[in-house]
C-alpha cells in the first residue's frame, strides 16, 4: 500500500497521469495541466523544505488533482462515478475540503487550518462519517461522507437522504444561539461534495444579527436521520477555532441614493474566509421588497481583483421589515490590500415573469450597479 507521506516517484506519476487521462473525458483535456502542477509541488516541496521536514504533506501534491480536477468540471454538480472511483485510489484525495470548489476549504486543507478525525456512527449496514471540519471564528463547516456496506447502493444522494438535522453547542439547542427576540434562526446548510456521498455541513453564528456569538471551543453535537436508516446518527464534534489571527474592521459607512440606504457595517478577515456585514434600509420606513433583496455587491481588491463569492451567509429583517441586515461570505485575501471597494448591484428580473432573471446573450444573470452606493474602504496594513 502508498504511503500518503511519501513523495510521489516516477513510476506513480505516470501511474497516475493513466488514470487522469482515463477518467477525465471532456472538450477539454486538463490532464497536462495537472500533471505539471503535481510535478511543480513536488520540486518545490524538495528545494524549499527545511532539513529535519521530509516528507511531503499528502494535501499539497495529490489532492491538487481533484482540486484541478473539480474546478475542470464546474457544469456538474458532481464529477462523473468513474472519476469519484478513481478519485478515491489517488492519496489525499479523500480529503473533502481539497476538492469543494470553496476556495477557503482548500486553503484550509493546504494549511491544515482543520481538524481530521475519525468520527462515524452507523446504523443498518450505513456508515456516516465526519472526516473534518474547520472553524475559522466565522463559519463552521463539517464534512459529511456516507460508506455504504459492499454490494449496497443508495438510490439518493446524501443530501437527499437527510432527513433531519439537530444540533447542541455544549448541550444547549443551538436555538439558544439565535437571539432573544425568536425572529431568527441558526439554519446550517448543505453543500454538496465531489461525489453524492459526501457534502459539506455548514453555519455561523449571528453575533452581527443580534445573536450570541459561538464561543472559541465547545462541543457540537450532531444528530441526523438518514432516509437508509431508522435510527438516527449521532457524533459529537471537539471543536475549537482553527485560526489565530481575525482581523476585524467596522467602519459603519453608509451610501445613499433617491430610494436605499447602504451600510457596510463590519468585515472579518481569516486565512479562510471573507466575510462582510451590510445593511440595506429603504427610505421612508418602507418594507424591504424582493426587488431590494435582489442587491448583491462585488468586493474588490486596491489592485482590481474580484473575490469569488462562496456559499452560505444570512440575512435577518429588522425594524419590522424595512431593514435588512446580511452576512456575505467571499474568498479569503492573499495579502492584505491597502483598500476594499464595494461595489453594489441589483440582479434584474424579468418584468412579464418575476421568478425568471434577465439574461445576457452569453447566459449571465444581467445586472445594473448602482453607482451612488458604492464605497471604498480604507484597511490598515
Amino acid at each position: 500500500m502508498h504511503d500518503p507521506t511519501e513523495r510521489p516517484n516516477d513510476e506513480q506519476l505516470k501511474l497516475w497521469e493513466a488514470s487522469i487521462r482515463t477518467m477525465h473525458k471532456s472538450d477539454v483535456d486538463l490532464t497536462d495541466q495537472i500533471m505539471n502542477r503535481i510535478r511543480e509541488q513536488s520540486t518545490s516541496n524538495r528545494n524549499n523544505e527545511r532539513p529535519e521536514v521530509k516528507l511531503a504533506r499528502t494535501g499539497l501534491i495529490a489532492v491538487s488533482v481533484a482540486a484541478v480536477l473539480f474546478l475542470g468540471l464546474a457544469s456538474s454538480a458532481y464529477v462523473s462515478p468513474s472519476m469519484a472511483k478513481a478519485l478515491k485510489e489517488i492519496p489525499g484525495a479523500s480529503h473533502i475540503f481539497a476538492m469543494t470548489g470553496d476556495a477557503g476549504l482548500r486553503t484550509a486543507d493546504e494549511q491544515e487550518l482543520l481538524t481530521r478525525t475519525a468520527l462515524a456512527d452507523s446504523h443498518n449496514g450505513l456508515s456516516i462519517q465526519a472526516p473534518e471540519f474547520m472553524y475559522d471564528g466565522t463559519r463552521l463547516s463539517i464534512a459529511l461522507k456516507r460508506q455504504p456496506d459492499s454490494g449496497q447502493t443508495p438510490q439518493q444522494s446524501l443530501i437527499q437522504s437527510i432527513q433531519d438535522v439537530q444540533l447542541q453547542i455544549d448541550g444547549e439547542p443551538i436555538s439558544t444561539y439565535a437571539g432573544a427576540n425568536g425572529d431568527n434562526t441558526v439554519d446550517p446548510m448543505m453543500i454538496p461534495g465531489y461525489d453524492p456521498d459526501t457534502l459539506i455541513l455548514e453555519l455561523s453564528d449571528l453575533r452581527n444579527q443580534q445573536g450570541r456569538p459561538f464561543p472559541d471551543q465547545f462541543q457540537l453535537t450532531l444528530q441526523m436521520k438518514v432516509s437508509e436508516a431508522k435510527q438516527p446518527f449521532t457524533m459529537d464534534l471537539p471543536v475549537q477555532k482553527n485560526t489565530q489571527h481575525m482581523l476585524v474592521a467596522t467602519p459603519n459607512v453608509q451610501r445613499q441614493d433617491k430610494h436605499i440606504q447602504f451600510t457596510v457595517a463590519n468585515m472579518e478577515f481569516t486565512p479562510v474566509t471573507t466575510n462582510i456585514t451590510t445593511k440595506i434600509q429603504l427610505s421612508g420606513g418602507q418594507k424591504i421588497d424582493l426587488d431590494t433583496i435582489m442587491i448583491e455587491y462585488d468586493v474588490v481588491d486596491d489592485q482590481g481583483h474580484k473575490l469569488s463569492p462562496l456559499s452560505g451567509g444570512s440575512g435577518y429583517y429588522e425594524h419590522d421589515g424595512s431593514m435588512i441586515t446580511v452576512d456575505s461570505r467571499f474568498a479569503p485575501l492573499t495579502d492584505l490590500p491597502k483598500s476594499i471597494t464595494i461595489k453594489p448591484y441589483r440582479k434584474l428580473l424579468e418584468p412579464s415573469d418575476p421568478s425568471q432573471f434577465q439574461k445576457e446573450p452569453n447566459g449571465d444573470i444581467k445586472v445594473e450597479y448602482l453607482p451612488e452606493l458604492q464605497v471604498t474602504i480604507p484597511l490598515n496594513r
